[in-house]
Parts: C-alpha cells; structure tokens; sequence
C-alpha cells in the first residue's frame, strides 16, 4: 500500500490512495484473506490489530477495531498501574476523527464514507479540537467505560459536540469536491 489514509496530505494523495487501496481490497478478496478477517486470526496480539486497522481507516469497521485494540492496551496499563494516558489520547482523536464522517451525504445521494474517504487524512486528523469543547457524549466510537476514563484523566466537558459539527465547513467543502468530481466523471463517460 502507498500511503495510509491518516497521512495522506493531499487530494492528489487521498485519490492515488483510494485507487490502491480499493485495487489490494480486491485483490485480498479474491484471494480469500478479507482483512477484517486477518484480524481475527491475530486478536491477542494488540499492537498488530491496531496497525492493521490503521492501514484500513477510514473504513468504520477499521476505526472500531483500533478503538478494540487501544482498549485492549489501555486495560493491560491499567492492570499494571501504569499511565494509559497516551492510548486513551490516541482513542479519543480516533472517535473525534471517526465523529467527522456522517452516515449519508444528501447532496451526493451516497454514504457520507465516500466523503471521508475523498478527503486527506491528514487533514482531518489535524482538525483542531478541545476536549472540553467535543466532549464524549456525541462519539460514537467511544463506549461507557472509555467516557469514564476520560471524565477520570480531563474532568467533564463543558459541552459536547462532533468533529462534524464543529468543523462543518471543510466537511461541505470535501462534499462539494466529490459532487463536482462525480459530475466531471459523468461528463468524460
């Protein structure tokens, strides 16, 4: 694979990713190793499901199996006592980023994944946010127990929100680069 989706810094380089990535996606399915099944052969080992679903982000089932994974190092510290602050600061930007996609895209008439996807990575994770200002309630990716650890590390929130929603212009920008390009598609067809 090229470039992770996280890293691609360009439109250019999120579009060269898609085509690869969509390319080794078909490529595995013939050969009978779908990754989402790759990653039960390897569920005790942490570290490895975490990169794996890395290299597959921004596909949803990617972002809940690093959420799975960084779960899985944050209570293994935990049982050691010792600090899991990175791993739950890693968990929180991966449901702050997964909180930017949206089920469906009206304007395009598809799943708003195809938006996410268009979109450089790089450019989503470094969307700027505070935890007291998303908060945890409106992130899907987390589950009870992550939000208690974080009310444990940062305190409550003031409000809570998603990456969506306080970023709505770059997602309508990234939708309107999609509309446009579909269009241009069907012009060349």
């Amino acid at each position: 694979m090229t470039v992770r989706w996280v890293d691609a810094t360009s439109s250019v380089e999120a579009e060269a990713r898609t085509e690869v990535f969509w390319s080794a996606m078909r490529t595995d399915i013939d050969a009978g190793t779908f990754w989402a099944d790759r990653l039960k052969t390897i569920r005790g080992d942490a570290t490895r499901r975490l990169e794996v679903a890395m290299d597959h982000l921004p596909l949803p089932g990617a972002f809940a199996n690093a959420a799975i994974a960084l779960r899985s190092q944050i209570r293994a510290r935990r049982a050691a006592k010792e600090s899991c602050q990175d791993e739950l600061a890693f968990l929180y930007r991966l449901a702050a980023m997964r909180s930017f996609m949206i089920d469906y895209s009206s304007l395009l008439g598809e799943p708003g994944f195809n938006v996410m996807e268009s979109a450089p990575g790089h450019v989503i994770s470094n969307l700027r946010f505070e935890y007291k200002h998303l908060g945890h309630q409106n992130l899907t990716l987390l589950n009870t127990t992550d939000r208690k650890w974080l009310v444990e590390l940062w305190g409550l929130p003031e409000r809570h929100s998603t990456l969506n929603e306080l970023h709505h212009a770059v997602w309508k920008e990234y939708e309107s680069r999609l509309l446009q390009a579909r269009k241009s598609q069907r012009v060349g067809e």
